[in-house]
């Protein structure tokens, strides 16, 4: 029989034999079962040991189904059961103070020392650590306010997992515990990380720091997302309050804020005469997000100032030459106001009179009488030779 080399194609086939098993072929497809979509996975062995769980918040399953979303400032909590035998006494019932990392989910590292990540970003708040003996489980929880350097780009991802360490002290019978952490980056989607939707902590301006009553206090906020209206958690509130001790705040009013989809908002109070002259706050917050207070006073309202009497605008008129003229009071010679200096005179001296004359009186009288003693002298003379002719 001739053997079929690779690509080379029978001249001729025999149907009755192919057919059958085609058929055959056929047929066993049709009898696999079909696969349908899988609901998002369970918590994954790479993070948790089988049989744990975790649960984070907050979540909004109208808006974005189990994923928990979370912003720059609202308010965060996990819930984390882990399967893991425990002794008699058990490490996590000592007391020890439990650490809250956040970290991304794209450079948590070894989930068993997540706590050591060059990206993890430790908490101030602590968590809290307990043994479940029924359920042979280790519970570990926290609530926090999300912090502002865990954006959605600060570390290339907007995904991030809870992750606890406890300090237990190397001097114990206890050894070194593990870290445990929520989730990786194979669980994102799911409701075992956080997604950063907002990178901006809310904050709340006010129009003026110091009213007076009967003026509008006008209150702006900014960066307030997610807002739903149909999650109370989320609806925003402004008031305004005093705080005259500890522990103690007085609130004077209460609106709802309506906030628009770039995530602001604007409300107007009346300072009426009900207020109380003195320091004052304008809270706004919901129970999702931290309360930004700002602060402003109600001060007394200042006297009106007075408003000047319109005066006539002076309209230039000709100034007459400088008159010389003495003006006499009381035996005391004094200059007449009207007399101003013209440009085209010189300098008056300080008796009054006009220094550039004087030069030519003296010239004149020197003049003067050089000629009267002239004319005598000639006069003089001619008398005295007419005296001197002998008589004829």
């Amino acid at each position: 029989m001739r053997s079929w080399q690779c690509g080379e194609l029978p001249r001729r086939w025999n149907g009755a034999l192919v057919l059958p098993a085609l058929a055959t072929v056929l047929a066993s497809l049709l009898l696999l079962p079909v696969t349908s979509a899988q609901p998002l996975r369970p918590l994954g062995s790479s993070t948790l040991p089988p049989g744990s769980t975790a649960t984070l918040t907050p979540t909004f399953p109208t808006h974005t189904g189990v994923v928990p979303t979370t912003a720059v400032g609202q308010s965060a909590s996990f819930d984390m059961r882990v399967a893991a035998a425990c002794g008699n006494p058990c490490w996590v019932d000592q007391g020890y103070p439990v650490d809250i990392f956040l970290v991304p989910a794209n450079q948590e590292g070894a989930v068993d020392h997540c706590s050591q990540s060059a990206a993890a970003l430790k908490l101030n708040d602590h968590g809290y650590a307990q043994s479940d003996s029924s359920t042979g489980t280790l519970v570990f929880q926290g609530s926090f306010n999300w912090p502002a350097a865990a954006t959605s780009t600060a570390h290339g991802t907007p995904w991030y997992a809870a992750c606890v360490h406890v300090e237990v002290p190397s001097n114990t019978p206890f050894t070194a515990h593990p870290d445990y952490v929520t989730g990786a980056v194979a669980d994102m989607g799911t409701n075992y990380v956080y997604k950063v939707i907002n990178n901006h902590l809310p904050t709340v301006t006010l129009s003026s720091r110091a009213l007076w009553h009967g003026q509008m206090l006008t209150i702006t906020g900014h960066s307030w997302i997610p807002v739903y209206s149909d999650v109370a958690e989320t609806r925003v509130g402004m008031s305004i309050r005093q705080f005259p001790a500890p522990y103690t705040i007085i609130q004077y009013a209460f609106k709802g804020a309506t906030v628009n989809a770039s995530g602001s908002w604007t409300l107007s109070f009346p300072m009426t005469a009900d207020y109380p002259l003195g320091q004052y706050y304008a809270c706004g917050g919901s129970t999702r997000y931290i309360y930004p207070c700002s602060g402003f006073k109600i001060v007394k309202r200042p006297p009106p100032t007075p408003t000047p009497a319109p005066t006539a605008r002076p309209t230039a008129t000709a100034q007459a030459s400088p008159s010389a003229t003495p003006t006499t009071d009381a035996g005391t010679t004094t200059p007449s106001a009207s007399s101003t200096p013209a440009a085209a005179v010189g300098d008056t001296g300080p008796n009054g009179h006009d220094g550039g004359g004087l030069p030519w009186l003296l010239l004149l009288g020197i003049v003067t009488v050089l000629v009267l003693g002239a004319a005598g002298g000639l006069s003089w003379y001619a008398r005295r030779s007419r005296a001197a002719l002998p008589l004829t």
